[in-house]
């Protein structure tokens, strides 16, 4: 080959900054394949023992990263004791059902469509299962049945047809009349 049809080299670094992967060294499987695959194979434990052996917060990091990726079942609550926080089924039995039974009268409530009923059972289980006690808005004074003012539901109305007239978002087109309004109040001074 000739100087001038001679391929230009390829250089170390790419145009940000990187340096270049080589083909011929294999790139070794990132953390997160690692855990999946250990928690796969139910190696889960020794593989944290022996990654991340003395560092508390960062097997906790791990965990709650494989619970929100959906890679673990049952993940403990963040009020609950360390100790005591590991799911007493494996992963197989939490998901082929037999580990959480949803209570009859739940079943029955979602099958029926009763809302209000549903709600009083979803916070019955919510409070028997976290020890939380959940206030409920008619407990605060707030009535949820009440309803709206004709001149709000029209106001309303009248922003949605703003917003799909112009193919904006809703949430966009109330942030730009709050800014409006607040320059208007900054210049004038009227409510």
């Amino acid at each position: 080959m000739s100087d001038e049809n001679r391929p230009l080299p390829i250089p170390p670094k790419t145009p940000f900054g990187r340096k270049r992967q080589d083909e011929e060294t294999p790139q070794e499987p990132l953390m997160a394949d690692q855990l999946a695959m250990a928690a796969a194979t139910g190696s889960l434990e020794e593989y944290m023992k022996k990654n991340l052996p003395d560092n508390e917060h960062a097997q906790r990091l791990a965990m709650m990263m494989m619970g929100m990726t959906g890679m673990m079942q049952g993940m403990p609550q963040p009020n609950a004791a360390p100790d005591a926080a590991a799911p007493s089924g494996t992963a197989h039995e939490n998901e082929s059902g037999s580990g959480v039974q949803v209570p009859e009268d739940l079943q029955q409530a979602v099958m029926s469509g009763d809302l209000e009923k549903l709600k009083g059972l979803l916070i019955r289980e919510h409070q028997k299962r976290s020890g939380e006690k959940m206030i409920r808005p008619a407990e605060e004074g707030l009535s949820e049945s009440a309803p709206q003012s004709g001149i709000e539901k029209e106001v309303l109305d009248q922003l949605i047809s703003i917003a799909s007239d112009n193919s904006v978002s809703l949430d966009w087109l109330i942030m730009r009349s709050l800014r409006v309004y607040i320059q208007e109040y900054r210049r004038t001074g009227r409510l």
